[in-house]
């Protein structure tokens, strides 16, 4: 993920940081992944008037959802594939668009990764403009060099839970 943020001053003067640019990408997999948007719109009734093309062509949420005028980003929703994409940023429409040629692979319920130092530094980054101070126990994450994976699956004999952390030492 990376971020771009205009410096501003939240401290009283009247200028608020914007927002500039966001490469980012979240994604939710399935074999039919019209049929889940579908039943996401069940859910959440401010869904239910958009239409999610199938054949790839994102849609701007900017059109649906309102932005407020300091994020200057533009976020798409799409269906590549078997994939279910939010994304923002030219570097994100091409991991979006790359995911598209990617088959569903039945690698568990859920999985989640982590890599601490591509999240902490932009938040830290955004979090340092707000004026505030940084807590030290997050400032300390910022050079982190550690990744983190977790899976949760069903097996024959019930829950299968996998976790793995790999932390590199700076020294």
């Amino acid at each position: 993920m990376s971020i771009c943020v205009r410096n501003g001053n939240f401290g009283g003067s009247g200028v608020e940081p914007q927002l500039e640019s966001l490469d980012a990408v979240v994604s939710l997999s399935a074999e039919n992944p019209n049929v889940l948007f579908n039943l996401a719109k069940t859910l959440a009734p401010e869904l239910a008037d958009i239409q999610l093309p199938t054949n790839g062509n994102a849609i701007e949420l900017n059109t649906i959802i309102p932005m407020p005028e300091e994020i200057k980003i533009s976020p798409k929703l799409a269906i590549k594939g078997e994939h279910i994409v939010l994304f923002a940023g030219e570097k994100g429409e091409a991991v979006a668009n790359a995911l598209g040629e990617e088959p569903l692979v039945s690698n568990g319920l859920m999985v989640i990764s982590t890599d601490y130092r591509k999240i902490f530094k932009p938040l830290l980054s955004l979090w340092d403009l707000t004026g505030e101070s940084i807590p030290e126990d997050f400032n300390r994450m910022k050079d982190y060099n550690m990744r983190s994976r977790f899976s949760l699956d069903v097996e024959q004999k019930g829950f299968e839970v996998e976790s793995y952390i790999n932390y590199y030492s700076t020294q």
